[in-house]
Formats: C-alpha cells, structure tokens, sequence
C-alpha cells in the first residue's frame, strides 16, 4: 500500500491546520492564549483555533519533531487509519478473494487517496479521519480491549462533533459505554480547565456558541445542512428553520442507526451516526464529509445487489471529481447547476442518511463479525 500511495501523498501532504494544533500545544506550554487574537499570527495561514481546549493538549505529542516532518508522519498516520477502516467498511468484498485480500485493500486505500474528502484532509493536515477512526473502532470491534466508550469520549474532546455517538451508545442499549464516553469527555475537559483555566471558561461560556469562528459558514466549502440551507433561507427565518432542520436530522440520523443496530448492522448503525454528526454540525468543511467513504462500503457490500452497486459508483465518481470545486474550474454553468454542485456533498450525505441501506438479519451484515456482537455491550 505504501508503494502505491506514495506518490500520492508526496503531492497531497500540507499541514496548515496540523500547524494551528501545534501552535495550540506550544501555546498551552507557554502560558499564551489559544483564543486570543494574536493566535493567529503564530500560524502560517493566519488561522484561529477553534477546538475546544483539550485539543491542544491532544496535540502535544506534535510539538518534539519538525513541523515538516510531523506533517509526512501524520500523513502516513492518516493513510493507515484510512486503510483501517477501508479494511473494516469493504469486507465483504475485499474478503472475496481471500488470496488477494491485501492487495485489494491496498489498491481501495491507496484510490481513496485521490477522493476530494481525503484529499483536502490531507492537503490541510486534517484530523478527521483520526476521529472517524476512533467512532468506528469504538462502535463496531465486537470485542474491544479497552472500555467501550473511551474513544468516543477523547474523539468528542478534541472536536465535538463525535459526541453524537454518545446518545447514540444509549439509545441503543450499549448505555456503559455511553457513560464512559461522556465520563471520558468531561475528564478530558477538566484536565484542560486546569490546565487553563482562563480559555477554558471563555470556550465554554462564549466560543462554543459563535458558529461563525471556523471561518464563513455560507460559503460552498461549507458541506453541513446549515451551510446548504444559509443561502437560501431568508435572513429573518434563519436561527429557527436552521435550528430546527438540525434537530430533525439528529432524530432522524439517530432513528436510523438505532434500527440498523438492533438489526445487527453495527457498521450500518455508526456510518449513519457520523454522516449525521457532519450534516448537523454548524460547520463541516469538505474534508469532514471522509464519513462517505464507510457508507459507500455499507453501500455496495459484496456486490450481490446490482442498483446499490452502481449507486456506489456514482458517488464515488462524486467525490474523485470534487463536484463542489466544479464551478470554480467550469465558468457558464447555470445558476441551478452551480448550487447543487456546491452543495453536493452535504446532499450526498443527506441522500446517504435517508436512504442507505440498512441489512437485516436474514440478508447478511455489511459486517459479519456484527453477527457475533451483542449491540447493548
């Protein structure tokens, strides 16, 4: 996988906000402030830091090595996590041919590579992929070495859109875990608080509520519901209708996942769980949308039904020619084409969250192991 992938990401590596939770780690280290204007002008692209406070003390191990070297490191983190959870959404079919199993699933991560989600995560030093990792591992492994939970609960710390895998842990009986998960966030949390306890307060008591602080929320990159909706809503309309569309996914999102779970679809059940996550957040930049990637093996499974096959492929063809970046590149496109390109990923998403679907019993598992799990562990 290596050999195919490196040219890759010898082309995709970047880390302009790898470099912001680096300057938020030095910055914890030396007694500045993370949310103070000045912040910015420590990084490269003038970025803020928008994470909660426990991300900068997740981002301590960053601090030792070169930025330039942290940066390829992280990308070769970043491509075995990638393959990880490629290894556990295309089972089905990688395991197929079990005497190619390898390659195959070299060949899969290696093309994913070149997906716009992952290229721009990688291009930006993202952290997605490593909180998708953690939601996966933490919702599918049948059998974990560790406190079902505590992955949830450090992913949801350092960002905090994996906390919606948290009422989703309890409403589908697994509600141990769910404890430790939220005991695991509010340690990490107060770890943080002492560590600083002054941007601690002002996070939690003001910036967490100003979802205008990643950057402009209306704009195309923006993939969430709320960024498909803040364009055409009408100004006077938009903090209710934009709440409320939020709210309706959460319980929809949520629904779906309890079902596909109490089916026995464990992989089903937390795909739909982080495809919900990026669409209800305020802000879901293209990189955040890597959830796609899971869902399209929840989609295709062992390619035994012929129209969710070539739904696969369409989407997949979406996300290798970035539609939302399309009108930037193809000047004359009507006015319609150009909003539901802009849009396309979020509405993939959307579509995904309404639709994918869900395995009984009686027809197999995207996940076979699933078969052998008790969901309420």
């Amino acid at each position: 996988m290596a050999v195919l992938a490196s040219p890759l990401l010898a082309l995709q590596v970047g880390a302009s906000d790898l470099a912001v939770y680096r300057h938020g780690a030095s910055s914890l280290l030396h007694g500045r402030s993370l949310y103070a204007p000045s912040f910015a002008a420590g990084t490269a692209g003038h970025l803020p830091f928008t994470y909660p406070p426990f991300a900068s003390i997740a981002a301590l191990p960053l601090l030792p090595l070169p930025q330039g070297l942290t940066a390829e490191l992280w990308g070769v983190a970043t491509i075995a996590m990638l393959a990880w959870c490629v290894r556990v959404a295309f089972r089905p079919l990688i395991e197929r041919d079990p005497g190619r199993s390898d390659l195959t699933l070299a060949v899969m991560a290696a093309a994913f590579l070149a997906t716009r989600p992952v290229y721009d995560h990688l291009a930006d030093g993202q952290v997605d992929i490593l909180l998708m990792t953690l939601c996966l591992a933490d919702t599918v492994t049948v059998r974990p070495r560790w406190p079902r939970g505590l992955l949830v609960g450090i992913a949801a710390a350092i960002k905090l859109v994996p906390g919606i895998f948290i009422p989703y842990l309890w409403i589908t009986g697994r509600r141990r875990a769910a404890g430790v998960a939220a005991g695991t966030f509010l340690i990490c949390t107060a770890i943080a608080a002492l560590a600083d306890v002054g941007d601690s307060h002002r996070y939690w008591t003001h910036l967490v509520f100003d979802t205008e602080r990643p950057g402009r929320t209306a704009g195309y990159k923006n993939q969430s519901l709320r960024g498909i909706l803040l364009r055409v809503l009408a100004p006077q309309g938009r903090p209710f209708l934009l709440a409320a569309a939020a709210g309706a996914i959460v319980v929809l999102g949520l629904a779906r996942a309890r079902r596909a779970t109490s089916r026995g679809d464990l992989l089903a059940g937390a795909t739909l769980v982080g495809l919900t996550g990026v669409l209800a957040s305020p802000v879901s930049w293209i990189h955040s949308t890597v959830w796609i990637i899971p869902a399209l093996g929840v989609l295709v499974g062992a390619l035994a039904n012929r129209v969710r096959v070539w739904s696969g492929v369409v989407i997949a063809l979406a996300l290798f020619a970035g539609l939302p970046y399309l009108p930037n590149l193809l000047h004359g496109l009507s006015r319609p084409a150009v909003v539901l390109l802009q849009r396309s990923f979020g509405l993939i998403c959307l579509l995904l969250v309404l639709a994918l679907p869900i395995v009984p019993h009686a027809e197999g598992k995207a996940d076979p192991a699933a078969e052998r799990s008790n969901p309420r562990r």
